[in-house]
């Protein structure tokens, strides 16, 4: 008796659900896209309104910067002095950017003022009082963090900086090579260099002397002579002795009188 063969007999096992598979995974692609173009909605609806609100907020810091000079201030600098003046109370106007074009060149500066290596520069700026006469220097490092401040009363200065390297005047009146970057202070009559230091950790002011001044010096310095000459000239010193002329005396014979008066002491 021939047996049949396994592939004559009809199988109990129910089909691959092939079709089924290919069912759910069109249903899942159908799902997930509509939900990418929910998501791509909402994400394109929170874009428009992060947009309005920063044409908003860009339109409010571009309001300060009036002058054509500030066109040369990125607007990350921009946004760091506007916060300083919005934390401060200052946006009324007790304080603010200058709006003389001639001026506003002036009030402005870059450079690495602490040194940390870094490529991205650290700003200063002069923002001025509504007195129309006081000032305040305030300097920002690249983070818009605050690193100095320092007022001028009834005094409108104007900055430059300088580069590590350049000549300046600092404990004394002999010029040396400045240690790191700094600015050059230009007040009314007086200029000062502001400059980090990193022994005390902040930043000082330094008197720049001028050409009269180290000339005057150097006059008085002639006139007065060594400091230690002049302490020893201030001691006090013991008289000379003063020698008088010996005067002489031309002596006279004195002729006895001719009648001497007896006296009781001659008498004795």
């Amino acid at each position: 008796m021939i047996e049949n063969q396994p592939s004559d007999l009809p199988s109990n096992q129910p089909p691959l659900p092939i079709k089924k598979s290919r069912k759910g995974l069109i249903i899942t692609l159908i799902v997930g896209f509509i939900l990418l173009l929910i998501i791509g909605f909402l994400v394109k609806d929170k874009f428009n309104q992060t947009t309005v609100s920063n044409e908003y907020v860009v339109a409010d810091v571009e309001s300060i910067f009036s002058a054509p000079a500030y066109d040369e201030i990125h607007y990350n600098y921009k946004t760091f002095i506007y916060h300083f003046l919005d934390v401060n109370n200052y946006l009324d106007g007790t304080y603010f950017m200058t709006k003389i074009p001639d001026r506003a060149k002036k009030v402005f500066a870059f450079g690495n003022f602490t040194d940390d290596g870094q490529d991205i520069d650290d700003m200063a700026v002069i923002l001025e009082k509504n007195d129309f006469k006081s000032s305040k220097l305030v300097i920002f490092n690249r983070k818009g963090e605050l690193l100095f401040i320092e007022d001028y009363d009834n005094e409108l200065p104007v900055i430059n900086s300088f580069p590590a390297g350049s000549k300046i005047f600092l404990e004394e009146s002999t010029l040396i090579n400045a240690p790191t970057s700094g600015l050059i202070v230009q007040r009314e009559s007086s200029k000062y260099v502001v400059i980090y230091d990193k022994k005390s950790k902040k930043f000082n002011s330094y008197y720049q002397y001028t050409e009269n001044d180290i000339n005057n010096q150097e006059e008085e310095y002639v006139d007065h002579g060594d400091y230690d000459d002049e302490v020893e000239e201030s001691q006090p010193k013991p008289p000379a002795a003063i020698v008088e002329p010996v005067k002489v005396k031309k002596e006279t014979a004195q002729e006895p009188p001719e009648n001497p008066v007896e006296t009781e002491e001659t008498a004795l």
